[in-house]
């Protein structure tokens, strides 16, 4: 008489991982999740002697350049910078300056003044230097000639 049934033996492998019937090495990366790092550790199940798949959020660099700050985008995982001023560099500062904000360095020229203007999602720092008409001499009454220095920035 011979048997009804087969009998069928499974083969543990406890040197693997095991997700959604693939089995991975230890140290291999397994996608499981979105915004999820996911690999293979060296830790086992004592139930299923499987190794046990480790997961930690997708790190994000959050930190922007001066001029931009991070935002958060829709349906992905990590944000991204976005410029949100100008950014004026001189030979001794580097300054931010809001759209349609002026801005004349304290050690410049009071003459000199930076605007920053937002064109079509760019931002471009603009130079306004006032220049002040020359002396001429020839034009006063040699009696009555003499300057004034103005330091207000419109009239100078």
């Amino acid at each position: 008489m011979g048997a009804c049934c087969s009998t069928v033996t499974c083969l543990v492998k406890p040197n693997v991982c095991v997700f959604q019937n693939n089995e991975y090495q230890v140290g291999d990366l397994v996608i499981m999740k979105p915004c999820e790092t996911c690999s293979c550790s060296e830790q086992t199940d004592p139930s299923t002697q499987f190794h046990i798949i480790e997961c930690v959020p997708t790190p994000c660099d959050t930190h922007c350049p001066l001029g931009h700050e991070y935002q958060t985008v829709a349906g992905q995982c990590c944000g991204k910078c976005v410029q949100t001023s100008c950014i004026v560099t001189l030979s001794n500062s580097t300054n931010t300056l809001a759209p349609g904000a002026f801005w004349t360095p304290e050690d410049n020229n009071p003459c000199v003044k930076f605007e920053c203007v937002k064109i079509d999602n760019q931002f471009i720092t603009v130079e306004a230097k006032i220049v002040c008409p020359l002396y001429d001499p020839k034009e006063c009454i040699p009696v009555t000639a003499h300057t004034h220095t103005h330091t207000h920035i419109d009239n100078c």
